[in-house]
């Protein structure tokens, strides 16, 4: 039996079945093995029965839904006990505090994360290699993930056993599923993480404060200052099974050569491509295929996820995200705009001319941000569009989890609005040719140009409406 691959198997189908009535013979039969002899190599590999990490797991997680504020004979159900008793015993003995305990003082909870396999290979011409166990697409651009920082996030904390911080979760928390946004330098990148440009480098050691966990961020001049010792960090992080993210917003998930040649992950590549590491770069670009695609590598700052400092109920940071929303969908800086005045200000360009000289909405950018449709145009659509439509999921979460803002059902009405003028039958920006479907000829007929200016001022009245609702309510 390939004990490495079948263990590996097996822990992906416990958390995936966590919650469900399964067994030693459960998962033994789930990588075709006797109940008797993969329970030994689990033992002796990870030190612990099956019955043993199922519990561990169950446990660790059910004081997540108890401070999450789930009744607690619901959450011993769910966790397959056939009584509260029963659970309120085995919680004590597991976490130290009973769970009526852990309700009422929000501390003594332990975590006991997901167990990774990593295998290193050591021999022949020194070809040591690590990578970590969980390779996938970073984002899927079908399902609307635009937003790469957040699929990042999403990443190092599905490695480190925390399912509950998804690419949607960093979307919310960050207001990037809600705020339009606007630049009038066609030079600077667009379609980005709103929060990224109101805090600039420390924008990543907020977000994972924000969820308690340690976050590092090094910059390409203490990189460049000290690169043995931010190499071996890398492989350490490696070898936890925990990538460590690009400021280009990819991941690092290997490496070969005992460290002469790392593995990136970016966008949706399903499989990572070899870096080299050397010269006066440290690491060279990935490929000159994904250069000629107009990704340009620049892995200089790096930000490593350390451990795990504080427990934040998820009831918290969902309200947190709402009560921040208001000052971001009305923040103005010296690059950008954000929310109502981001639409006003996009309206009022096309109105003045901007995007009167036949180049501006040329397809293809030619290696020149400054030039090309998607660059000075549709970026922008791209943001309301992804707001209209993929917000959804984390106003009703958050709804869930407090139950006292059922008044983000009107926000939610107001997104569904602009998805609808976005993209509705009729009357919608794309209907009217000013959506993904722009082309120059269009912005330069008269009436049409109007009618797709008074559309994009619609969507600031209606953001102006969705601060209304906020404040009134958050008061």
């Amino acid at each position: 039996m390939h004990w490495i691959p079948s263990i590996t198997q097996a822990l992906h189908y416990i958390e995936s079945s966590i919650t469900q009535d399964i067994g030693v013979d459960d998962v033994a039969g789930k990588v075709y093995a006797s109940s008797a002899n993969f329970q030994r190599i689990f033992n002796l590999v990870t030190g612990m029965t099956i019955g043993d990490y199922i519990r561990s797991r169950r446990l660790s997680l059910a004081a997540q839904d108890i401070l999450a504020g789930q009744k607690l004979i619901d959450v011993a159900m769910k966790y397959q006990y056939d009584t509260q008793e029963s659970f309120s015993k085995a919680f004590t003995r597991f976490h130290g505090v009973t769970p009526s305990g852990l309700r009422k003082t929000g501390t003594g909870a332990k975590l006991f994360h997901p167990l990774t396999i990593n295998i290193t290979i050591q021999g022949g011409f020194n070809m040591e290699r690590n990578v970590i166990p969980n390779i996938h697409m970073l984002i899927k651009d079908d399902r609307g993930e635009n937003y790469w920082f957040n699929g990042c996030a999403a990443y190092a904390m599905e490695s480190l056993g925390e399912p509950d911080y998804n690419y949607w979760f960093f979307a919310g928390l960050t207001g990037d599923i809600f705020t339009q946004m606007y630049t009038r330098d066609p030079t600077r990148w667009n379609a980005c993480a709103a929060a990224e440009f109101l805090m600039g480098p420390e924008y990543a050691q907020w977000v994972f404060d924000q969820i308690g966990y340690a976050c590092e961020y090094v910059t390409k001049q203490e990189l460049l200052a000290n690169k043995e010792h931010y190499l071996r960090r890398l492989m350490d992080s490696i070898n936890r099974g925990v990538p460590v993210i690009s400021v280009d917003w990819g991941m690092f998930v290997g490496y070969e050569d005992g460290g002469k040649t790392l593995l990136f992950m970016t966008h949706e590549w399903t499989e990572p491509k070899r870096v080299a590491v050397g010269g006066e770069h440290f690491f060279e670009n990935i490929s000159q295929s994904e250069t000629e695609r107009g990704h340009h590598f620049n892995a200089f700052d790096l930000i490593f996820i350390g451990e795990k400092q504080r427990h934040v109920p998820l009831a918290i940071l969902y309200r947190e995200a709402m009560e921040r929303l208001p000052k971001l969908l009305t923040t103005k800086t010296d690059d950008y705009v954000f929310g109502a005045q981001a639409f006003r200000d996009w309206a009022d360009d096309i109105e003045g001319g901007k995007y009167d000289a036949p180049g501006m909405l040329h397809d293809e950018p030619n290696g020149d941000p400054s030039t090309g449709k998607w660059w000075v145009y549709t970026n922008y659509v791209c943001v309301l569009a992804t707001n209209g439509s993929c917000c959804f999921s984390f106003l009703k979460k958050a709804r869930e989890l407090n139950p006292d803002m059922a008044w983000l059902k009107k926000i939610a009405r107001l997104y569904k609005k602009m998805g609808r003028m976005w993209n509705g039958k009729f009357g919608s920006l794309e209907k009217l040719g000013g959506g993904f479907n722009i082309t120059w000829e269009t912005l330069q007929n008269p009436k049409k140009r109007a009618k797709i200016v008074a559309k994009i001022r619609e969507f600031a009245d209606v953001t102006d409406e969705v601060v209304r609702v906020l404040e009134e309510n958050l008061q």
